[in-house]
């Protein structure tokens, strides 16, 4: 059996094939489930939630992300950025992470979870948004009529890190 196999594999070699149980989530219960069920570590998690398409982050989490998941997303993502996550460069990252920050303000309810942010998750908060805008990303190192070209073709814009600062509060 499966259980089996795994008890006699290496610890470190455990999540190697944790990413074929992960697809795109639909839902809130999908995600959830893949998180908990698939991701036993950092790499995993991340990796489900790089899976996660920007402008669907309304649709999947139904404008109810929990605040507890939210807190999870800011850990992880520091972790990436500060180069501890294995596989990711914080450079490649640091893209996806700013615009989740920026995709999760719409959320309807963003301001009631941020309402149960203590002042050190607050902080942790602010670290992230810090990391995110002092870490040189691979699209900031292109000339800058590239880099406007590939913002243009992604469709997003350029993360306004001071409003994102006053969101997060």
């Amino acid at each position: 059996s499966n259980k089996d196999i795994k008890s006699h594999i290496p610890s470190h070699l455990e999540s190697v094939s944790y990413d074929d149980d992960l697809h795109v989530p639909t839902s809130l219960t999908d995600f959830e489930k893949m998180w908990r069920k698939y991701c036993p570590n950092n790499k995993a998690k991340f990796t489900l939630m790089k899976k996660i398409p920007l402008d669907n982050v309304k649709k999947i989490f139904c404008d109810d992300m929990d605040a507890q998941l939210f807190l999870s997303f800011v850990k992880i993502s520091t972790e990436v950025l500060k180069g501890t996550v294995e596989s990711f460069e914080p450079d490649q990252e640091n893209r996806f992470i700013s615009e989740l920050l920026q995709a999760i303000t719409s959320l309807r309810r963003f301001s009631f979870m941020t309402m149960f942010c203590s002042k050190a998750d607050k902080g942790k908060i602010g670290e992230l948004i810090d990391l995110c805008e002092q870490t040189p990303s691979t699209f900031q190192n292109e000339d800058e009529e590239n880099a406007k070209a590939a913002e243009n073709s992604a469709g997003m814009e350029a993360v306004d890190f001071v409003n994102l600062r006053t969101k997060y509060g």
